[in-house]
């Protein structure tokens, strides 16, 4: 929560953040690893659904854009 308040407090004037984590659709709270964890690329947690309120919470305003959802068959 510490880096989210960080976010918060270096948007809080207007700017706009691009914020890409590693985010699994499928559950709906965030794993958390303790340690970076080698077999998920050594990230600290996996987000789940929860991401959102996580930064709503934190006083952001988020608007989510799915990048896969966009993106046709190959």
């Amino acid at each position: 929560m510490r880096a989210t308040a960080e976010v918060y407090r270096i948007l809080k004037f207007g700017p706009k953040a691009l914020l890409h984590v590693p985010l699994d659709a499928g559950p709906k709270v965030t794993t958390e690893f303790r340690k970076p964890n080698p077999d998920e690329y050594f990230h600290y947690r996996w987000y789940g659904l929860d991401y959102v309120e996580r930064l709503t919470t934190a006083g952001l305003i988020v608007d989510v854009n799915l990048l896969y959802a966009t993106l046709s068959e190959p």
